[in-house]
């Protein structure tokens, strides 16, 4: 069986993911070392993986 494929997504919808405001997400992004890269598809395109976007933020939860 093949695996499922990995999905990306931009900015705003990685944002809009994790329930934080583009400009949150764009502090988040420059200030924590934890916080998960893009992968850079080429001529400026850089897009989130959605299981790592949903691994931070469940490594974010409290409890």
């Amino acid at each position: 069986m093949d695996a499922p494929p990995i999905k990306y997504v931009s900015q705003a919808q990685a944002a809009a993911i994790l329930g934080m405001s583009a400009r949150t997400f764009r502090r988040r992004r420059d200030e924590r070392a934890d916080f998960p890269r893009p992968r850079d598809f080429g001529g400026g395109i850089k897009r989130w993986r959605i299981s790592d976007l949903e691994a931070w933020a469940e490594s974010q939860a409290v409890g």
